[in-house]
């Protein structure tokens, strides 16, 4: 059964990290917005905790700040599979152009919607 609870304090950890790193980075909400493409208004409620990110908004994030995913993913998260053969895949995704890393963004979000949309089927 699913932690609602522990999800619920994921999901804020994520939000207060996306604040953090946007105000490290001397980035106002607008600018991040102008690299992201995602509205202010989308930003506002995601760094407040009024909207739940999606994996395409975190890794959006993740490159207009140039964090790794992994800083806004809380222990509970990355705990879950940690792997030797995720280093490879990190060190080869940054040697791709700006539109590859566009494209494996974009397709990443699709999978990892479509196999939460089976997980929760199935429950």
């Amino acid at each position: 059964m699913l932690n609602t609870s522990q999800l619920s304090n994921d999901v804020k950890y994520v939000s207060e990290r996306c604040r953090e790193f946007r105000k490290k980075a001397n980035k106002s909400q607008y600018d991040l917005s102008d690299i992201t493409g995602l509205s202010p208004n989308t930003i506002a409620r995601l760094e407040n905790d009024q909207r739940i990110p999606d994996l395409e908004q975190i890794f959006r994030y993740c490159y207009a700040l140039n964090v790794p995913v992994t800083d806004f993913l809380p222990l509970s998260v990355q705990s879950l599979g940690s792997s030797n053969k995720s280093i490879p895949l990190r060190s080869a995704y940054s040697r791709l152009s700006d539109a590859n890393k566009e494209f494996v963004l974009t397709a990443m979000s699709a999978l990892v919607d479509g196999l939460l949309t089976q997980q929760f089927a199935k429950q």
